[in-house]
């Protein structure tokens, strides 16, 4: 995604909208980010039927990046093996994503791992997105799982504060583009891997 184009539209739009200009700064490292962790904020300075429709016309903008991004997504290296591998086990898999629940589902589709994943909790107004747990709980809720016998395999702080919230074991999959995040989480995380590979092969010690 074109991530500086998209966190301007959105800070643009929360401006607009009247929201501060100081609680805007803190998050346009991230278009995700900054309508995540300004949920709470914008539902305390609006009434619930606007803040819903601010976080809507947010998420649309989103949705536009996402498509115009879709046709260059390419599956992580050992994605289908890993994957294959929970399958064989009969592992419940599920999807929590910040992205728009329409784009996640094409984008399956066109890496052909939809018959992998049995669950989908994407972006959606009424849920919190994560650092927030909420969609790592529904997604647990739509898989008949509870969050003991379950593990949430993340990349990022915000994937580890919300399954912490719950109390689960994260598993954090490290970006070669984000390396600096190895610092941020290695006292938070339960367990960190270079790569699918690296998980992969966590998996078959466990």
């Amino acid at each position: 995604m074109n991530w500086s184009k998209a966190c301007r539209r959105v800070a643009d739009l929360y401006l607009w909208r009247g929201v501060p200009k100081n609680v805007i700064e803190r998050h346009l490292h991230n278009p995700f980010s900054l309508i995540a962790n300004t949920y709470d904020t914008v539902f305390k300075l609006f009434p619930p039927d606007k803040a819903t429709e601010i976080l809507e016309e947010a998420s649309r903008i989103l949705e536009v990046e996402e498509f115009e991004a879709l046709s260059k997504a390419t599956a992580v290296p050992s994605c289908e093996e890993v994957l294959q591998w929970l399958k064989e086990r009969k592992i419940h898999v599920g999807v929590v994503s910040t992205i728009s629940h329409r784009i996640v589902l094409r984008l399956l589709q066109k890496l052909e791992l939809a018959g992998f994943i049995e669950k989908v909790v994407a972006r959606d107004v009424l849920v919190k997105m994560k650092p927030y747990p909420d969609q790592i709980k529904l997604c647990l809720e739509r898989m008949g799982c509870s969050q003991e016998d379950a593990v949430v395999v993340g990349v990022d702080e915000d994937d580890v504060r919300a399954a912490k919230a719950l109390q689960m074991h994260i598993i954090i999959v490290l970006p070669e583009s984000h390396s600096v995040i190895a610092e941020l989480l290695d006292v938070k995380t339960d367990s960190m891997v270079e790569n699918l590979n690296a998980l992969l092969a966590f998996f078959n010690q466990l």
